[in-house]
């Protein structure tokens, strides 16, 4: 199922919309549909557990943010990337990657 997922994102990036716009609003709507009933209750039981000590001090971004955060806690992150990419983002005058890299 996880396969035709990605054969239908490469769809919709392939069609233009003034070509085939009915056929890439369909594919939208399929491609948003969960797998099953059970995916969508559990990402709404995880959004709940999310919301009740954040729900009135935090914007819907940050929500949503930590949501995803929580919902797909099963994928390893690379620490480092994600310091080096952060400090090439955000520029200061003293650079965070060599700071975070003299910590143990």
């Amino acid at each position: 199922m996880e396969q035709l997922a990605y054969q239908i994102l490469r769809y919709i990036l392939f069609l233009k919309q003034l070509i085939f716009p009915n056929i890439k609003v369909l594919l939208t709507i399929l491609a948003t549909l969960p797998d099953t009933t059970c995916v969508a209750e559990r990402l709404f039981s995880s959004l709940k557990r999310t919301k009740t000590s954040l729900w009135s001090s935090m914007t819907t971004s940050g929500l949503t943010n930590l949501t995803h955060l929580h919902i797909f806690r099963n994928i390893e992150i690379d620490v480092p990337s994600v310091m080096e990419e952060f400090s090439q983002r955000h520029r200061r005058k003293i650079h965070l990657s060599s700071i975070l890299s003299s910590f143990p």
